[in-house]
């Protein structure tokens, strides 16, 4: 189970990672833009899970992983089919095992990336009419980069464990023991993280209610006044909750994407009012889900979520490496903060733009060694 709740670490930091910084170089959130390197992260996690795991791990994972993203996100349709990808997935490589465990691994993570892509439709159904063509070309143009990409992500995880096993044994036990230096990890774990935490159970269950009201209640509402008082509501909501400047940041966000679609949508259509529709959407049915899983994330603490899933009578099975989940969410954070002051020194970082300027070493120094260590401990 532990080695479960890694690999459910290594799919949660790293799609956020590819997600933020992807969008950071865009400007706006593109499903079809991360797909791939997603992919990529998903196809190399299966590998290492399942090279010598059981196909029952992955089922587990992808458990954790639909609660993980629910605790998160607050969208109980994601949840849904990111559990029925995982035991689809984890059924269709168990048939094809006696093929082999790389071909049935392959297939599994093929299948996996196609079936978690089905939340699009579900997305495009419930804030849409469903008949705007360029959403559903986005989503169909998606599967082929997830194919490609999860087959990459095998192949490079093959690589790595065959390179693995030609080390020393020295060599190996030193680099899954910490990839930081003594001084350095022994302030990580001494390091506060800068956020103003609410105790309780019933204060993170509070804030999950908020997410998944955000998720469901501006997709069934049609008025343009309504929805804009739900999101007047949750943005004094979250100034409550403390996030401040981040409002500005997140509602920014979002009208620079409506702006892109809206444009986009023109350009097809030829239809001003149907851009302008398109308003109704990002700023006033994305904004209420934005900042609840903001809030969520940023003032909820790891132990009063699963003091929240006991309490919900959730299985013990779920509730240990969804645990070990959330004590390295925190870790990771604090070792990113190392990694960019590190790399500031080093004249690497100099803020977010510095994405543009040398992305595959910023890429590195983040998620280098935390990807490292996190697969060096599914290889043993």
């Amino acid at each position: 189970m532990r080695r479960v709740g890694t690999a459910t670490l290594m799919l949660v930091v790293g799609g956020y990672a590819i997600i933020l910084g992807i969008t950071i170089m865009m400007g706006f959130y593109s499903s079809l833009a991360h797909s791939g390197p997603k992919a990529v992260l998903d196809g190399a996690v299966i590998a290492l899970l399942l090279h010598r795991g059981r196909w029952r791990c992955w089922t587990l994972a992808g458990v954790v992983y639909a609660f993980t993203l629910l605790l998160l996100l607050g969208n109980p349709y994601v949840f849904g089919v990111i559990v029925m990808a995982g035991l689809f997935s984890a059924a269709i490589g168990r048939a094809t095992d006696p093929l082999g465990r790389t071909t049935a691994i392959a297939v599994a993570a093929v299948a996996y990336e196609i079936l978690a892509g089905f939340g699009m439709p579900i997305r495009i159904l419930l804030s849409t009419t469903g008949d705007e063509p360029i959403l559903w070309g986005l989503w169909f143009a998606e599967w082929p980069l997830r194919a490609i990409g999860a087959l990459l992500g095998v192949w490079l995880a093959l690589r790595f464990l065959r390179r693995r096993t030609s080390e020393s044994p020295g060599a190996i036990s030193e680099s899954t023991t910490s990839t930081v230096p003594i001084d350095a990890a022994r302030a990580l774990k001494t390091q506060p993280i800068a956020t103003a935490y609410v105790k309780g159970a019933p204060a993170a269950g509070l804030r999950l209610a908020m997410s998944i009201v955000a998720c469901f209640l501006p997709v069934m509402i049609e008025s343009w006044a309504v929805l804009g008082a739900i999101a007047g509501a949750y943005v004094i909501y979250a100034l409550w909750a403390g996030l401040r400047w981040r409002v500005l940041h997140t509602l920014a966000g979002l009208a620079y994407g409506w702006l892109v679609f809206a444009i986009a949508s023109y350009a097809w259509h030829r239809d001003l009012d149907r851009s302008i529709d398109m308003l109704r959407t990002f700023a006033l049915r994305f904004a209420p889900l934005a900042l609840s899983s903001a809030v969520l994330v940023t003032t909820v603490r790891p132990v009063d979520m699963v003091r929240l899933l006991r309490a919900c009578f959730v299985p013990a099975v779920v509730i240990f490496p969804l645990s070990h989940v959330f004590r390295g969410i925190p870790q990771s954070r604090r070792e990113f903060g190392h990694s960019i002051a590190q790399m500031r020194r080093d004249g690497t970082w100099r803020g977010p733009l510095s994405l543009f300027r040398r992305p595959r070493a910023i890429a590195r120094g983040l998620l280098g060694p935390q990807f490292r260590r996190w697969a060096d401990q599914l290889a043993e």
